[in-house]
């Protein structure tokens, strides 16, 4: 990821399925998106590996200048999973959270 002055974050995936996957920060379980390093291009520890699931994985980048909750993400993901425009919608997030958005299409041509 790249911060671009952005202080908190959060990562993750939707696919196919209707799947959500967070990938940033690393566990659920930590209520608050994640701090940013505001160095240029950050890769994460980690690599993700696409499955078989169809069609499509689309990831989110969320970020804000304020603390945020992962849930909130999450959530918003979850719900938009469930909606036919999943490929081109954006997430209902609350005001000040910003989000982009990267379309992998999995269809051959």
């Amino acid at each position: 990821y790249v911060a671009a002055g952005a202080e908190d974050g959060v990562i993750l995936s939707i696919d196919g399925r209707g799947v959500v996957t967070l990938h940033y920060p690393e566990q659920l379980g930590e209520e608050q998106a994640g701090r940013l390093t505001q160095e240029g291009s950050v890769a994460l520890n980690y690599a993700y590996e696409l499955d078989d699931a169809p069609a499509f994985e689309r990831f989110f980048f969320a970020t804000s200048s304020a603390p945020f909750s992962i849930s909130t993400v999450v959530s918003a993901a979850s719900q938009l999973a469930k909606e036919p425009e999943v490929r081109e919608g954006e997430l209902p997030l609350p005001a000040g959270v910003e989000q982009t958005s990267m379309l992998l299409s999995k269809e051959v041509p």
